[in-house]
């Protein structure tokens, strides 16, 4: 009897220790947390693939898998698995950015386009917005860039600058009622000295049939610009005043010599090149050329010529 006791005990013993060694062997998660730590990548992903190759398809495991296969440099499988992700999920942002990135990272422009592409319909995102604006330039892409830039204009997302890119665009192709909503987003947000796009949006307002538009506004440009220069004058300027003028006086030369005489009195006597040989101070002397001086001008006999970033847009009214 003792000795049936005795075998129990240590049965029991024995029973117990092989219980807590079973719970000593590390997990995989663990063993993965480990091998990290001591930085044996390799052994790393020999554990992920095979947890992979069983069937394993947990995000976390396959992303853990990702980030080591591109650690070593295997694009293609790494490029598998992270598409593969994207199929799990079709509409989870997250998968589709973290894809996005991965070619971005390999240079996959076309890919990276689509995955974009599939991501601001996802989630309307003015940073995906704003990369796809990019992207369609480097590949080319002057259509697909315009009808995103006008999406952009209406949710009112757009930049000063790519609004007005999106208006010479627009002028371009002779849509100037859509090329003066972007030209006065544009207006709207650029700086005082900011002056290609107001040059633009003042031609785009005479071919609507809109001179006293494009006057007042004119008026509104010289009075930021004056208010924004107070401290310095006309010294150092880069807003061209001659050139703005010198529109302002084919449309109106007596209101343009009003607008002038009220808001930059000192204009004639420092660039009086500009207007003539024999400029005098105003009022009540003209600051411009006379009207018999100026023929009328036919705002569709014009052409628009804009240059900006490397980009001309070019477009004669028959």
């Amino acid at each position: 009897m003792i000795n049936m006791r005795h075998i129990i005990v240590v049965l029991a013993v024995a029973a117990a220790a092989l219980t807590a060694g079973v719970y000593m062997i590390p997990s995989d998660r663990e063993q993965l947390t480990m091998l990290i730590r001591d930085e044996r990548d390799a052994d790393a992903l020999s554990l992920l693939q095979r947890r992979y190759q069983a069937g394993d398809r947990n995000p976390e495991t396959m992303l853990q898998l990702y980030e080591l296969l591109m650690s070593f440099a295997e694009i293609k499988p790494a490029t598998h698995l992270i598409e593969e992700l994207v199929a799990q999920h079709p509409n989870d942002p997250n998968a589709w950015t973290l894809l996005a990135k991965h070619y971005a990272d390999t240079q996959d422009l076309r890919d990276e386009i689509g995955a974009r592409e599939r991501l601001f319909q996802l989630t309307g995102s003015a940073a995906t917005a704003q990369r796809l604006v990019v992207l369609y330039r480097l590949d080319d892409r002057p259509a697909d860039e315009k009808s995103l830039l006008a999406k952009m204009l209406n949710s009112g997302t757009i930049s000063t600058d790519d609004a007005q890119r999106l208006g010479f665009m627009f002028a371009a192709n002779g849509e100037f009622e859509d090329a003066r909503r972007a030209l006065s987003a544009f207006d709207t947000k650029a700086a005082p000295d900011s002056a290609t796009g107001r040059l633009a949006l003042f031609d785009v307002l005479l071919r609507l049939g809109r001179p006293k538009d494009a006057m007042s506004m004119a008026e509104r440009w010289l009075t930021r610009w004056r208010d924004a220069h107070l401290d310095h004058g006309l010294q150092g300027r880069s807003f061209p005043l001659e050139r703005l003028v010198e529109e302002m006086s084919k449309v109106d030369v007596a209101d343009t010599q009003r607008i002038v005489c009220n808001i930059l009195p000192d204009f004639v006597q420092q660039d009086s090149d500009a207007f003539g040989p024999q400029p005098r101070p105003c009022p009540p002397h003209q600051l411009v050329k006379s009207s018999s001086e100026i023929t009328s001008v036919n705002i569709h006999q014009q052409t628009l010529v804009v240059t900006t970033a490397g980009d001309e847009f070019d477009r004669s009214s028959p």
